[in-house]
């Protein structure tokens, strides 16, 4: 097949793709297919190679198989021309999409050097061979600027919850801030929808509150209040809106409802309380709270009802009348607490003033009688949707029981949350709707879903392309999880998840694609100073890290906030002592993030060089990403680019000389004139010659083509990657190239990571630690000595247990207690008014460790004031060395 690749702007860089053609198609049906409404053929310049093609020759010409063909456009005074520019017609040259795995490493290289170093070791193997080439010293974060993935800087993460999305589990209102939208899949504490809000029911109090997760439509599951499940708590309804067109509104929170949290002490003798409510409301409702409970205790005891009376009242802002709303009488006779709540509905809409007075007498220098009272909350309601947004979003309402169950609102509420999106299914060929976290899938979702304010219709997306990439992603196992919910570019958003999928995004004006950094079979071009000028190469002399650190959600343990330290390649764990921060954003699984940070330490030891040169109209058939064959004798002085003058038979003849060694391999690989490149071995003839003999089929060698001479051990090219093209004037672009390396590839699929557990920081045994000495105090009622234990101060370990220790003042041993650390204090009984005893202590660790004895403290036993405790009052008897102890 034959590839025409057709410029159909001014801007080369624009519009370009692909058409393959059957063989031996002429050149005018090539210009037909790709301009079918175009009137003037002479509006276009066709070129193959080096070669122009006049007009009147397009019908004549056919090029062979594997040619590549470029059409352009080019300016005429007409307006026909203007009319064709305005319309992008797409017809592409350059075989794209066709990759393998090399083994072999790029040429300036050592075959067998895969350590770490390897960069310091190259460097000063370009360093030296040319003038052009230029170093300084860095630090090697720097040197991923040659990453054709660019690195994630640590300020690129937005002013929002980027990495700690759910590391506090903290709902937070956000009111006019960005609609959050998640990609792939991710645990969130969503922002609140609208302001939560409480509500009686009986005497027990609720919480109401409406979350949002952002644009749908999303899957939500594993629902909880911090880190407990929803299910373990009692009377919690939820309703659920995927986000998907035509959802329910929330019958939980179904109108707008403002409240204000109160602490007014309501009493007989303070007069009236006022407050005003939020404006253009068309009800309200007010909680009266009975904390110590409400309750007439009579003369036996019992609990018997009482009842407090109160005077509620409103007035619209601006009137000067009040208008009595009604007078509340509550009654109970309990000694819990007890909340009331009264709801009422306003004369007309508008913003009123509310006030209470308490109407019975307080009871407070009355022992019989329970009865403060306190206005805590004033509630605004106003009949319209709380929520007001055009696109369907999913949100999360919840109403749960707080009483005995929630200290306040509800705002740890997190959930698993995973977008339904259009995925790539290899197994039919086409983009189905299911849940996905893959790259390419997210990717396009970016481009077209619901938080993208201008989205793109499917003709301005290379979804062929972007079906490749989902199966790159899907063998390598490249995901994307991240909570957008921070200020960012449409381009922002978009490089991070083509990071996450070994890409970049890539615009040529009619559609949205992606560059993946992986290895390719086909060469583009072939660059030498036959063909280009102003070469030059740059290498940045490394300081390498021991190893970089890597903070992300760890999606395996629960989505909470990790950090992986990868140590550099040949650097050992344990040798680990200076490191640098990488960002990954939207990588949440530990094995990717080893194998992204490993990905990115074999760039920087595999790609330290960068190379620039200039190049003529022959740059047009290059774009970001291809692979070229790069030849020049700075690189390597045994490089010669040249051209065939003639062949003859097996020898060709150059038009410069080269220089062979007798004992080296040398190869020749020939450029024909339609781009096509073959590759012959040379006989060695040692000395300076033009006249090389070749082995094997030189049949397709004719005189013009471009001839990179070189030798085999390292190869008359190294193998580039175009990493950046600067257009110029009169179809001269710089281009700006990197190492190709597929060995980072290579190396990277070798990757075993280690067994991961989330946890930070090296395991230390705390089972020797010796708990503080602790102070002892005895006192004695009752015939009984109290031995209160204090502990000690200026010691890690905290005590389990305190071993007690006493005796008859004067010698002889030790009875002992033991009682737990919690307790404290402990009763020792059994012994004779007047008796004197020694007392010590000492603490014991949970695990055994044992702190000193306490000085000895003595204690005599006084006459006896009260009775004295029994076993049954869990005390010890002296005799019996039998112990119980109380506690408070």
């Amino acid at each position: 097949m034959s590839r025409a690749l057709v410029l159909p702007y001014l801007d080369v860089g624009k519009g370009r793709q692909t058409l393959t053609v059957a063989p031996r198609t002429s050149v005018a049906d090539m210009i037909a297919m790709a301009f079918p409404s175009l009137p003037a053929q002479r509006m276009v310049r066709v070129s193959i190679g080096e070669h122009v093609i006049p007009p009147d020759l397009w019908r004549l010409v056919r090029p062979r198989e594997g040619a590549t063909v470029i059409i352009r456009l080019v300016p005429q005074q007409s307006d026909t021309l203007r009319s064709v520019l305005t319309v992008a017609v797409l017809v592409a040259a350059v075989s794209l999409g066709q990759f393998y795995a090399p083994t072999i490493a790029g040429a300036l290289l050592p075959a067998s050097f895969t350590g770490y170093g390897a960069a310091a070791a190259t460097a000063s193997t370009l360093a030296t061979v040319g003038s052009l080439a230029t170093a300084g010293f860095a630090l090697a974060g720097t040197l991923l600027l040659n990453a054709l993935v660019p690195a994630a800087s640590l300020g690129d993460q937005g002013s929002g919850t980027s990495l700690n999305a759910i590391t506090g589990l903290q709902n937070t209102s956000n009111p006019g801030g960005v609609i959050p939208s998640i990609l792939g899949r991710h645990r969130y504490a969503p922002v609140y929808a609208a302001p939560p809000y409480t509500e009686i029911i009986d005497d027990d109090q609720y919480v109401i509150a409406a979350f949002l997760f952002g644009h749908g439509p999303l899957n939500l599951y594993s629902h909880q209040l911090g880190d407990t499940p929803k299910d373990n708590f009692a009377d919690v309804q939820m309703e659920i809106r995927q986000g998907l067109p035509g959802d329910e509104p929330l019958t939980l929170y179904p109108q707008q409802v403002i409240e204000e949290q109160l602490s007014i002490n309501m009493r007989g003798d303070g007069g009236p309380s006022s407050r005003f409510t939020a404006r253009d409301v068309t009800e309200a409702s007010i909680d009266i709270t009975f904390s110590q409970g409400l309750v007439y205790i009579d003369n036996k005891g019992r609990n018997s009802l009482i009842e407090v009376d109160f005077l509620l009242r409103q007035r619209k802002i601006g009137a000067t009348d009040w208008t009595t709303v009604q007078t509340i009488s509550i009654l109970a006779k309990t000694r819990q607490p007890i909340r009331r709540s009264i709801r009422w509905t306003f004369p007309e809409r508008g913003q009123y003033e509310i006030e209470l007075t308490r109407l019975s007498q307080d009871y407070d220098d009355q022992s019989d009688k329970i009865a403060r009272s306190d206005w805590t909350a004033l509630r605004a309601f106003r009949p319209e949707s709380p929520f007001n947004y055009d696109e369907p979003l999913a949100k999360v309402a919840l109403r749960i029981r707080a009483s005995n169950q929630l200290n306040g609102i509800v705002n740890n509420y997190n959930a698993v949350a995973a977008l339904v999106c259009k995925d790539w299914d290899s197994a039919t060929g086409a983009w189905i709707e299911r849940e996905t976290s893959n790259p390419a899938s997210l990717f396009r979702h970016a481009l077209q879903g619901p938080a993208n304010v201008r989205p793109k219709a499917d003709s301005e997306i290379d979804l062929a392309g972007l079906a490749d990439w989902h199966e790159f992603c899907a063998a390598k196992g490249l995901t994307y999880n991240r909570v957008h919910d921070y200020d960012a570019t449409r381009l922002d958003v978009l490089r991070d998840i083509a990071a996450a999928g070994r890409a970049t995004p890539h615009d040529d004006g009619a559609k949205w694609g992606v560059t993946i950094d992986r290895p390719q079979a086909a060469y583009t071009a072939a660059i030498s100073p036959r063909n280009s000028w102003n070469f030059q190469g740059k290498t940045s002399y490394a300081l390498f890290p021991d190893g970089h650190r890597v903070k992300f959600i760890d999606a395996t343990n629960g989505w909470n906030q990790a950090e992986r330290i990868v140590p550099f390649p040949g650097v050992n764990a344990d040798q680990v002592e200076v490191t640098e921060d990488l960002e990954l954003p939207g990588v949440t699984d530990p094995d990717q993030i080893w194998r992204a940070t490993r990905r990115r330490q074999y760039e920087l030891i595999h790609r330290p060089h960068s190379y620039t040169v200039s190049q003529d109209f022959e740059s047009l058939v290059l774009a970001r990403g291809n692979l070229a064959a790069l030849n020049h004798d700075i690189l390597d002085r045994d490089q010669v680019a040249a051209r065939i003058r003639s062949v003859v038979g097996q020898r060709v003849q150059l038009d410069t000389e080269v220089e062979m060694q007798e004992g080296r391999a040398y190869a020749l690989v020939v450029r024909h004139a339609d781009g096509s490149s073959i590759r012959r071995t040379v006989l060695t003839v040692a000395g300076e010659l033009s006249v090389l003999d070749l082995v094997g089929d030189v049949s397709a060698i004719a005189p013009g083509d471009l001839a990179l001479f070189g030798t085999t051990l390292k190869g008359p090219t190294i193998d580039v990657l175009v990493k950046n093209i600067e257009r110029g004037d009169n179809l001269t672009a710089n281009l700006t190239l990197i190492d190709a390396a597929p060995i980072i590839d290579e190396l990277t699929d070798a990757e075993i990571p280690p067994a991961w557990d989330g946890r930070v920081g090296e395991v230390e045994d705390v089972s020797g630690l010796v708990p503080a000495v602790p102070s002892v105090a005895v006192s004695d009622a009752a015939l009984t000595f109290n031995v209160t234990v204090t502990a000690g101060t200026g010691a890690i370990a905290v005590p389990a247990t305190y071993v007690i220790s006493y005796r008859l003042h004067g010698g002889g041993a030790f009875s002992t207690i033991t009682i737990p650390a919690y307790q404290s204090i402990a009763y020792i009984v059994g012994f004779a008014v007047g008796d004197v005893i020694d007392v010590k202590a000492r603490a014991v660790s949970s695990f055994g460790q044992s702190s000193a004895d306490s000085p000895i403290v003595e204690a005599t036993l006084h006459e006896a004031i009260a009775q004295t405790p029994t076993a049954d009052d869990n005390t010890v008897k002296a005799d019996s060395a039998i112990f119980t102890a109380d506690f408070f």
